[in-house]
């Protein structure tokens, strides 16, 4: 998790995280979230677009006494590695 968010302040000038909403029931928490920022270095072997880029994503930690013991991401790399150009996809039929 520390060299994805790591690759991102390399890779994204302004790069900015948004805490949307934060759901905590028993030991689980949820955080939904938006990252923003501007591609100004290489990630997954595209060099700096200029392009920026916006992705949602949501966080489930599981608590176990005051420390965070698992954490599930799911975030939109898809949409992220299309906005960069590093992946196109197909053109939908009306």
């Amino acid at each position: 998790m520390n060299n994805r968010i790591a690759a991102l302040h390399t890779a994204y000038r302004n790069a900015h995280f948004a805490v949307r909403d934060v759901v905590v029931e028993r030991d689980r928490a949820v955080v939904r979230w938006t990252f923003e920022g501007t591609h100004a270095g290489e990630l997954y072997g595209k060099s700096a677009t200029g392009k920026t880029v916006a992705i949602s994503g949501m966080n489930m930690f599981c608590i176990e006494g005051e420390r965070i013991a698992e954490i599930w991401v799911s975030a939109d790399d898809l949409g992220e590695l299309e906005q960069l150009g590093v992946v196109q996809l197909p053109a939908v039929a009306p």
